[in-house]
């Protein structure tokens, strides 16, 4: 296998798809290392390597002349209407031209065939994994981060719309001297992020129409319990791991604030069901469901898609 690592995903500081390419790269450079398979990242204009199949996990446009797995994260554009339509018309053209579609989610999966009309069999569902390093951390790990960021004893991350998550915080009953933070606000490096999320309260992320999981799972794999919304590809990820609460509905976000801060069993009981969930969820799992599409009898005509006897299609 060959890893073309390219400038468009910031390895030390990634977007969603970006964090699931990674982890997922990362998996397949252990068991793949023989594979005919070459990894792209978004932007790549130079020469290519000879290689029968091109994967794209972070999104992008397909090569002519190579067999492309191409990864869509985005559900909000699919959903959007008129606002989408340029967006949408991108990830057309790119699902037009993949011999495989890989949907993060169900819900990107089901928003590809619906609205795209892409076909049922060339959409592989492969949820994002996790390596084994990202894990909770120690608490003087996540101490010494809490006191390098300059952060109160007792906080919450938030991603996503910060106007949002200020106004649920405000709407929130919370002890003296605890803050929400903004994590992109931060500046911290992705080997920083584990420590952070290991000291924090809880996770807030105000992303609608989400397509991509991955911040839930990194929240859950580290122990702190996520509060999502149920518009988007989270409650997939989070089932029982975290709160799910009504997109639109800041008085339900406030009342889930309250509650993370108000029971410490209840934030003991999300963060270890999240951790068993986050431990199902591996990069590697992740890493052998790219690699079946490449064995004989997995050709884009022959491969099972997002109906039955998809091993990541979750029953309701």
């Amino acid at each position: 296998m060959l890893l073309i690592d390219l400038r468009p995903v910031d390895a030390a500081r990634p977007d969603a798809a970006g964090e699931y390419a990674l982890q997922l790269t990362g998996a397949l450079v252990r068991l793949a290392v023989h594979a005919d398979l070459t990894v792209l990242e978004p932007g790549f204009t130079g020469p290519l390597p000879a290689a029968e199949t091109l994967f794209l996990p972070a999104g992008g446009r397909p090569v002519p002349g190579y067999r492309c797995l191409t990864a869509v994260h985005e559900l909000a554009a699919l959903r959007s209407g008129l606002l989408g339509f340029g967006r949408r018309f991108g990830i057309a053209f790119a699902a037009s031209r993949s011999a495989v579609v890989i949907a993060p989610s169900e819900a990107v999966a089901d928003a590809l065939v619906r609205y795209l009309r892409v076909p049922a069999e060339r959409v592989v569902l492969i949820q994002p994994g996790i390596e084994p390093g990202f894990a909770r951390t120690s608490r003087d790990e996540a101490e010494a981060a809490r006191v390098r960021f300059g952060l109160p004893e007792r906080y919450l991350l938030a991603y996503g719309d910060a106007r949002l998550a200020r106004r649920a915080w405000e709407g929130a009953v919370t002890p003296a001297g605890a803050a929400v933070v903004p994590a992109e606000g931060l500046g911290a490096d992705r080997d920083q992020l584990p420590a952070l999320l290991s000291g924090a309260i809880g996770v807030l992320l105000f992303e609608s129409l989400n397509g991509c999981p991955m911040r839930a799972l990194q929240a859950m794999a580290c122990g702190t319990p996520p509060v999502v919304p149920d518009d988007g590809a989270y409650p997939e990820i989070v089932r029982d791991g975290g709160l799910t609460v009504r997109a639109g509905r800041l008085e339900d976000w406030s009342e889930a604030i309250s509650a993370l801060y108000r029971s410490g069993p209840l934030r003991a009981q999300l963060s270890g069901r999240g951790r068993e969930l986050a431990a199902g969820l591996s990069a590697e799992r992740a890493a052998r469901r790219v690699l079946a599409l490449l064995q004989p009898g997995q050709a884009s005509d022959e491969h099972q898609g997002i109906g039955a006897g998809d091993p990541d299609h979750l029953e309701p």
